[in-house]
């Protein structure tokens, strides 16, 4: 087994603050040869404003013998001061790992969720293709599944996974590969749940250093894998797909008919697993019959996104 090492890689990180997941991240970068540079604003999980970790940060990483400097700003509207930072102090980026996250209304989980993680990969995608082996996390969650609270958390962090897969596309090209996360992990946000138990069994089983040794495992340049989602915590870990039934194809046009054929369509036997939007389309022609495919397949798909 050999010993995977990021000496001379440039990897930034948004929302680290001692304690945080980001902070492990950026451990476990720092401590296997990467430059890290660490980003806070300083706004709690209630939206309020508080100090910002990046400094303290910073001193505890050097402190434990890494190389890290802190750029403390908005990743929604200053996304593009942040990378030029890095840039003027060490001239490239390799890695970028969307970890900031927020509480507070639906409008700011959306913004510093989907918009900061969009702005701050496009800031620095021209550096991660340059590296020739750029890598992107975004940092997603198990929310996706659904949540009894805060549906805009979980809207915002399902959002992250077509982000991805649609970054990835784009990225194989020019050697960027972008993954997604669904961590579960002691952090400062579980340290903030109602104390009915909750902090202690994410104490007790899930270090977030779980977590950083398989992201660290993914933002290495031999890592190829791409476009994929991963939910992990305490050790496990886990692909999460998107997949759909075999289904059914009905072409009369009457709502009547759907109530003898509902279960078939919702029979789990042999899941199918699209890949793309256009793949889902081909597979829906396929399924309508030949001619459909047939027409499917000569249709031009190079100024639509491809197939």
């Amino acid at each position: 087994m050999s010993t995977l090492r990021y000496d001379d890689k440039v990897a930034l990180i948004t929302g680290v603050s001692p304690g945080g997941l980001g902070f492990s991240h950026a451990q476990m970068l720092a401590s296997r040869g990467a430059t890290v540079v660490v980003n806070d604003l300083g706004v709690g999980w209630d939206g309020e404003s508080t100090v910002a970790g990046t400094d303290e940060s910073v001193r505890l990483l050097v402190e434990d013998g890494g190389k890290a400097s802190g750029v403390t700003g908005d990743i929604v509207g200053e996304a593009d001061r942040i990378v030029n930072e890095v840039i003027e102090r060490h001239g490239r980026l390799d890695i970028l790992i969307n970890n900031a996250g927020s509480g507070g209304d639906f409008d700011m989980m959306i913004d510093v969720h989907v918009r900061g993680t969009y702005r701050m990969s496009e800031a620095a995608w021209p550096w991660l293709e340059r590296s020739g082996a750029g890598r992107i996390i975004n940092t997603a969650s198990c929310a996706t599944w659904g949540t009894d609270g805060w549906p805009g958390y979980g809207t915002a962090k399902s959002a992250l996974l077509a982000l991805t897969r649609g970054q990835a596309r784009n990225g194989r090209a020019a050697g960027i590969a972008v993954n997604s996360i669904l961590p579960i992990a002691r952090s400062n946000s579980t340290e903030g749940e109602p104390d009915h138990g909750v902090r202690a069994f994410f104490n007790s089983w899930f270090d977030p250093d779980h977590v950083a040794a398989f992201v660290a495992y993914l933002c290495h340049e031999t890592t190829a894998i791409t476009g994929e989602a991963f939910a992990l915590g305490g050790g496990a870990v886990t692909r999460v797909v998107q997949a759909e039934t075999q289904g059914v194809v009905n072409q009369d046009k009457t709502p009547d008919v759907w109530s003898d054929l509902i279960g078939d369509v919702m029979n789990l036997d042999n899941l199918v697993l699209p890949h793309s939007m256009w793949d889902e389309i081909g597979l829906l022609a396929k399924r309508i019959g030949p001619d459909a495919h047939a027409a499917f397949e000569q249709l031009d798909l190079s100024q639509s996104g491809g197939a």
